[in-house]
């Protein structure tokens, strides 16, 4: 699983539903609850394999262990704010500070603030689950298609294609906050080859390029030709990200290509 820039819900694996969360800005105000709420993992490049766990929803906000416990600061990066995430089972991981090494992210009760920093051999209390905020499944889509082996002549037709990111929910704006980074983190975790990543990526980039949520997805009128005595299918790259945040649900549309073909299509219209 990739981890650097990628985005996560953090969740105790001793107390069901127990959310890693920040409820303020206030230095003390992190603990855990139910609520739903992503940390994003940036690998320090001076030294590798540790992170700084950034919050998704108060944004410049990371993780510390001082010598008052546990912290939320917005402050320069610094060595106690970097940590290794040692893999001990299914994507579930202790939490080990850089400048303490033997400390461990603890959660020791169930009160929302019996949250710290141990030492200790690796208990279920140490241990937390990693869940993406998104998971990619991309697939081929035809979105129309026009049997003319039998036909004499051309046939042309205008149809809609909508193209970019549209998320599920309108009620709600979604974080965006390592927003870019986690769609492709999904993306680079599910069975895609480079070639179909490379568009899946440069769609993103573009789409969260526009101004204002509502340009993410864009829907335009494209005239299509179908020669006489062919086959003709207009396909889409698309993925679908789904996540344990209902609003997170997106979808992502690429730009729509052509077959043709003397024989028959296929349903999938795999080029």
């Amino acid at each position: 699983m990739q981890l650097n820039n990628n985005s996560f819900l953090i969740t105790s694996k001793m107390f069901e539903n127990e959310n890693l969360v920040m409820w303020g800005t206030g230095c003390k105000q992190i603990g855990t609850n139910v609520e739903i709420q992503f940390w994003q993992l940036k690998e320090e490049p001076k030294y590798p394999g540790y992170f700084y766990i950034c919050n998704t929803k108060y944004d410049g906000y990371r993780i510390a262990n001082l010598e008052q416990g546990i912290r939320c600061e917005n402050k320069p990066d610094n060595e106690s704010q970097m940590f290794k995430f040692e893999e001990v089972g299914d994507s579930l991981y202790r939490i080990c500070n850089y400048k303490k090494q033997e400390a461990k992210l603890t959660k020791w009760g169930k009160e929302n603030d019996e949250l710290g920093f141990s030492d200790g051999t690796g208990d279920d209390n140490q241990s937390w689950k990693l869940v993406p905020r998104f998971k990619a499944y991309v697939t081929t889509v035809m979105i129309w298609s026009y049997d003319n082996r039998q036909g004499s002549e051309s046939f042309s037709t205008e149809i809609s294609v909508t193209t970019g990111l549209k998320f599920t929910s309108s009620s709600t704006t979604p974080i965006t906050i390592g927003l870019q980074q986690s769609l492709m983190a999904s993306v680079c975790s599910a069975a895609v080859d480079e070639e179909s990543k490379v568009e899946i990526n440069d769609e993103i980039q573009y789409s969260l390029s526009q101004s204002t949520e509502e340009d993410w997805s864009r829907t335009s009128a494209i005239e299509y030709t179908v020669p006489a005595g062919k086959n003709f299918c207009v396909k889409q790259l698309t993925c679908n990200f789904n996540s344990v945040l209902r609003s997170d649900t997106c979808v992502l549309k690429c730009k729509s290509i052509i077959k043709e073909t003397k024989g028959t299509m296929k349903t999938t219209c795999k080029l």
